[in-house]
């Protein structure tokens, strides 16, 4: 059978506060269990999840990757690595989104060859592994 267009149902906006509601339940309860209190599948929450690159489980305290992509981009999640990245930097994508979605620590190496591919100041970039006991990390989401 041929899928067009007429048979897909239209999609919903996410409402904002549909999204604060997964944001709050995020590694509390499963996928179903939150699409189930919002009238949403657990396969969108998944999706809406995977869309706003948010961790479903942290690990990592201070994550190191997105602090240098905060200093190179301001926002990480403007990045999008290419193949060229992960070749240059000798790292698989899923060891980079791991790290991303900071499910693991960051190797010193790993630190060097991305701070030197974005050509980061190594002294600014030391600065930056520091943990700030004072600025709560913060999760945004798109609106």
């Amino acid at each position: 059978m041929n899928h067009t267009e007429k048979d897909t149902p239209p999609r919903e906006r996410w409402t904002l506060q549909e999204k604060e509601f997964v944001l709050s339940q995020l590694g509390k309860k499963n996928f179903d269990d939150i699409g189930r209190e919002i009238g949403r599948s657990g396969m969108a929450i998944k999706l809406f999840v995977h869309r706003q690159r948010l961790p479903v489980r942290r690990t990592v305290k201070n994550n190191i990757l997105i602090r240098l992509l905060e200093l190179k981009f301001g926002k990480p999640e403007y990045f999008t690595p290419t193949r060229e990245f992960y070749r240059e930097v000798g790292m698989t994508q899923m060891r980079f989104w791991a790290l991303y979605k900071g499910e693991a620590q960051i190797t010193e190496k790993e630190y060097i060859d991305i701070r030197d591919h974005f050509k980061i100041d190594a002294e600014v970039a030391f600065e930056s592994r520091q943990l700030n006991l004072f600025t709560p990390p913060h999760k945004k989401i798109a609106k």
